[in-house]
């Protein structure tokens, strides 16, 4: 059985419970990690979970850790954790963006080349029925060779998406809609 830790008590992290639950692999959610540790115990409650709550990954390492981990923390909490969780041989899914910046992404890359755990991060767009059909259309050479893509967002949050105190932030979400929201079409565009 794996045991998967869930890093941050957030919104997303009803996702990342679900999806684990509903993935069919042998795993548990052996544990919540948050630095309110009350969110984590009602996170757990809310889905039935029995699994220890930790304050850190320095807690949740020490006291023993788990397999894996998704990382649900705001984006300029992505590299200290997931670097902390590779270097101790914890595979590490973690949310987009992947960090806020270059360097701490060549960091979390680091950390998984020297331990040889796995870092990967979400990128659920690649799932959607219309890109998994783009995908196979482009593979089969149906319209030769893709020398040119554009990408129109519409996308629209109101007032109420921002009033997390790091949302729409460069310093914490590291570079407004680019990074919260077009990364999705910058991956699909390298994806493709």
């Amino acid at each position: 059985m794996h045991r998967i830790a869930i890093v941050g008590a957030g919104a997303i992290a009803d996702s990342h419970i679900q999806a684990y639950a509903r993935c069919g692999a042998p795993c548990t959610i052996a544990a919540l990690v948050d630095l309110y540790p009350e969110k984590a115990r009602a996170k757990a409650a809310k889905h039935g979970l029995d699994a220890a709550v930790f304050k850190s990954c320095d807690e949740l390492l020490a006291a023993g850790g788990c397999d894996a981990a998704s990382v649900c923390l705001p984006p300029f909490e992505h590299a200290a954790a997931s670097i902390a969780l590779l270097r101790a041989g914890v595979h590490v899914l973690v949310e987009k963006p992947m960090a806020v910046s270059l360097e701490e992404c060549d960091g979390m890359l680091a950390a998984a080349a020297e331990s040889g755990a796995v870092l990967s991060v979400v990128a659920q767009n690649r799932f959607t029925t219309p890109m998994v059909k783009l995908k196979r259309v482009l593979e089969a050479g149906l319209i030769g060779r893709l020398l040119h893509a554009r990408a129109d967002s519409f996308w629209w949050r109101g007032g109420n998406y921002y009033d997390l105190w790091w949302r729409g932030t460069w310093e914490r979400e590291g570079g407004g809609c680019t990074m919260n929201h077009a990364v999705h079409h910058v991956d699909l565009f390298l994806w493709l």
